[in-house]
C-alpha cells in the first residue's frame, strides 16, 4: 500500500501527522478503513519545522488538559523533534475530524520535507506533498474573551484541568504496541520513551485518575512499564514524584522513596532517553555507528546487579522494570 504514489485526485486521501491520543489502536480516528489502520506509522516532525509539544489544549467543561503544539519564535532554542505517528484518511473524515473530535486546534499543513520515518522500510507514499495534522490550540477566539473563558481551548493545565494518567496510558498503551519483525517488544518501548521525551512542560497538576489506581495491575498490564517510564525519562521524572493520587492529594511520605528511586536510576535512564532509539537517524552525524551510540550499559536496566556501587545498592524498585529487556 505504502509503495504506490500518492493521488489525490484518485483515491481523495490525505495524510495526518498525530502527536496524542491519535497514535493509539484504541483511540483511532473514526472513519480509518481497515487498510488505513494498518498504515499507522511511527514517524518523526523535525525540530526544523519549528514547534514543540506541550500540555496546553484545555477542554474546560470536561476538566482534562491534553498535548498540543507551541510555536517556537524564530531564532529562539527551543524547537525538537516530535514523535508521532502518520496515517491516512479520507478527506471528508479528516474536515469532520477537524470539526469535532479535535474541535479547538488550528488545523496545521506541514510540508512533507519535515518528517521523518523512524524505520526505513515505512515511510510516506512518494509524492505526498503536506500532511494534516493539530497546530497550535485556538486562544482567544472572540476579541475581548480572556483565557479564563471556556472557549479559549489554549491554556496550561491546572487543578481543574489536569495532566491525566489515563490519557497518558493511552498514548503510551498505543505506543507499546508497535513492533518490527527482527528486533522484537523493545520497539515500543523506545517509541513511548520517544514520546515522553519530545513532550515539554511537566510540571503542573498531574492527576493519578486509573480506574483502581491502587490496584492497577486488574486492568492495565503494562502500568509497571509506563510507570517506570515517567519516573526516568528526564522530561517527565521531577513531575511523576508529585503525582496526585485519586482524591487529588500529593504522596507526600512516598515522596522520599520516589526521589531516592530516581537518583538511582539516573544515570542509566540519561543513556537511554539520549540514544538512538529515542532519536531521529538525521540526529546522528554519518560517520556515527549505532553501535558506537548505544554501548551494552545503556541497554541494561540498572535494576539489574552492576558492578557500580551506585547501582549495586539500588538494585530494587517500586516498579519492577527488570522484567523487560531494555
Amino acid at each position: 500500500l505504502l509503495s504506490e504514489t500518492y493521488d489525490f485526485e484518485t483515491k481523495r486521501v490525505v495524510w495526518m501527522f498525530g502527536y496524542g491520543s491519535l497514535i493509539s489502536p484504541d483511540s483511532p480516528p473514526h472513519g480509518l478503513s481497515e487498510d488505513q489502520k494498518k498504515q499507522i506509522i511511527p514517524y518523526w516532525l523535525k525540530k526544523q519545522a519549528g514547534y514543540r509539544r506541550v500540555w496546553n489544549y484545555r477542554h474546560g467543561p470536561v476538566g482534562i488538559n491534553a498535548f498540543g503544539l507551541e510555536k517556537v519564535p524564530q531564532g529562539k532554542d527551543g524547537a525538537m523533534n516530535i514523535a508521532g505517528c502518520i496515517y491516512p484518511m479520507d478527506y471528508e473524515k479528516a474536515s469532520d475530524l477537524f470539526s469535532f473530535r479535535e474541535e479547538g486546534y488550528e488545523l496545521l499543513l506541514m510540508d512533507a520535507d519535515y518528517f521523518e520515518p523512524m524505520h526505513p522500510d515505512y515511510t510516506l507514499p512518494r509524492g505526498t506533498g503536506y500532511l494534516w495534522m493539530c497546530g497550535e490550540p485556538i486562544k482567544n477566539p472572540v476579541e475581548g474573551i480572556s483565557d479564563s473563558d471556556l472557549s479559549c481551548k489554549r491554556h496550561n493545565p491546572t487543578a481543574d484541568s489536569p495532566i491525566l494518567q489515563s490519557y497518558l496510558d493511552t498514548v503510551l498503551e498505543g505506543a507499546l504496541r508497535f513492533s518490527t519483525a527482527g528486533r522484537g517488544h523493545v520497539d515500543g518501548m523506545n517509541f513511548a520513551a520517544a514520546i515522553l521525551l519530545s513532550t515539554a512542560g511537566w510540571n503542573y497538576p498531574w492527576y493519578n485518575d486509573r480506574l483502581l489506581a491502587g490496584r492497577p495491575w486488574s486492568y492495565l498490564p503494562n502500568y509497571e512499564l509506563i510507570d517506570g517510564l515517567l519516573s526516568t525519562c528526564p522530561a517527565s521524572r521531577d513531575a511523576f514524584i508529585h503525582r496526585y493520587r485519586t482524591a487529588m492529594e500529593s504522596v507526600s511520605s512516598k515522596i522520599p522513596m520516589f526521589e531516592q528511586e530516581m537518583r538511582a536510576t539516573k544515570r542509566w535512564a540519561d543513556k537511554f532517553y539520549f540514544t538512538a532509539p529515542v532519536r531521529p537517524p538525521s540526529e546522528f552525524t554519518s560517520d556515527t555507528s549505532l553501535s558506537e551510540d548505544l554501548d551494552d550499559s545503556s541497554l541494561t536496566s540498572p535494576l539489574i546487579a552492576s558492578d557500580d556501587d551506585d547501582f549495586e545498592e539500588n538494585h530494587h524498585t517500586v516498579h519492577d522494570l527488570t522484567r523487560y529487556e531494555f
